[in-house]
């Protein structure tokens, strides 16, 4: 594929980000949307009239494999902001989710289509066992722009980061605590944040004037085992029915010195179910992350020996 995208911070809206960072995506999707009416005025005849433009939405899909320095960059895009440095810790923030630049290189068509004052709508991240660390991001922005491949090599080439986007994480190398124990028969387990997010247009223009939150951001995991412990399950019930919380930890990057850890002080379990009862059986729970907690956060995620942009 002759396609690259690149994503970077902006420090405000309406200013392109001043850095970019290699996404990682396998695939892309989405883009302009044209909203048009109906005009009702009697034609004469069975047939309908003109439409006409009233508005445009941008939203696009990037399919990406995770490493380390995406991961990094794609924290105030979730809402979160560094709280400590060495080792370089994030919570969520007041502010909210944080406008990118994304930027989408084709060398084979030699064209630039520019995505500016975007957000994160969704972010899913993917372990599964024997499998490349991989998700989503889902995008909502406001305007599109298209320029000839010149136009990258004089204003964006300078941008990218001089590091490259490292190498993409490995579900095997993922350490997991279940409560405060090591857990082994872990499958996998899908991360979902979702920013509840909405463009919202004005009279005057067919472009979104801003991107506004309709909504609570929802922290949501589900966990998938390889066998069935009753006594796991039977656990796991009574802290549901007792309106008990869990804790999970993730780390990924295995035992190397660059490795982020996720944590999840309190989770409230949405649902604990039995599988496949032809076999030795499996085991799916899925938690909602409460930002009620001790590190009044859904999250607390914890870079470890990672060179930032």
């Amino acid at each position: 594929m002759s396609v690259k995208v690149y994503f970077g911070k902006q420090t405000t809206k309406g200013t392109e980000a001043t850095e970019l960072v290699d996404l990682g995506v396998t695939d892309f999707s989405g883009g302009e949307k044209y909203n048009t009416i109906q005009s009702e005025v009697l034609s004469g005849a069975s047939a309908s009239g003109d439409k006409y433009l009233v508005g445009i939405d941008v939203n696009f899909s990037t399919p990406i494999e995770w490493s380390l320095k995406t991961l990094e960059t794609a924290m105030p895009g979730i809402g979160y902001k560094e709280v400590g440095k060495k080792p370089n810790i994030y919570k969520i923030a007041e502010e909210g989710a944080n406008y990118y630049t994304v930027i989408l290189y084709d060398s084979l068509n030699k064209q630039v289509t520019k995505f500016v004052d975007t957000k994160m709508n969704t972010v899913t991240l993917n372990i599964t066992k024997g499998a490349l660390i991989n998700g989503s991001i889902e995008w909502i922005g406001t305007k599109v722009e298209i320029t000839d491949e010149n136009d990258f090599g004089t204003t964006y080439k300078s941008k990218i980061a001089k590091s490259d986007r490292g190498e993409t994480l490995v579900g095997l190398d993922a350490k997991i605590k279940l409560g405060s124990s090591p857990v082994e028969d872990i499958e996998s387990v899908v991360l979902t944040i979702n920013n509840a997010l909405e463009a919202k247009g004005a009279l005057n223009s067919i472009h979104a004037k801003r991107i506004v939150r309709t909504g609570l951001q929802t922290t949501e995991l589900t966990v998938d085992f390889n066998y069935y412990d009753k006594t796991r399950f039977k656990s796991i019930k009574d802290k549901a029915v007792n309106n008990q919380s869990e804790k999970l930890e993730i780390v990924l990057g295995g035992e190397s010195k660059s490795n982020v850890k996720l944590e999840f002080p309190k989770l409230t379990i949405g649902s604990n179910e039995r599988g496949d009862y032809k076999g030795e059986g499996t085991q799916n729970i899925a938690f909602g992350a409460s930002i009620n907690n001790s590190e009044s956060s859904p999250m607390k995620i914890t870079f470890t020996d990672i060179t930032i942009i």
